[in-house]
């Protein structure tokens, strides 16, 4: 039974961000790591500070978007 509900929790806990969409509030979410360029082109991030998408390798959080196009969709509209 405990092992049922705990591994019930950690599906909810790891598949609840997944299911969550991207929205314009992710644009303000604070980076997690320092800007660094990368050479893959679908990561980006948008810098509140110059109010532009940029590329970044390590970033993590909420404010990571997959592509170009959907950062500057959710972000640059403001």
């Amino acid at each position: 039974m405990n092992l049922s509900i705990t591994i019930l929790c950690v599906l909810v806990c790891f598949s609840t961000p997944a299911l969550m969409g991207k929205s314009a509030e992710d644009c303000n979410a604070a980076p997690y790591s320092n800007y660094e360029p990368c050479n893959e082109d679908n990561i980006y991030i948008f810098r509140k500070d110059i109010g532009e998408c940029v590329q970044c390798c390590s970033c993590m959080g909420r404010n990571r978007f997959e592509s170009e196009e959907e950062c500057r969709r959710l972000c640059k509209a403001k």
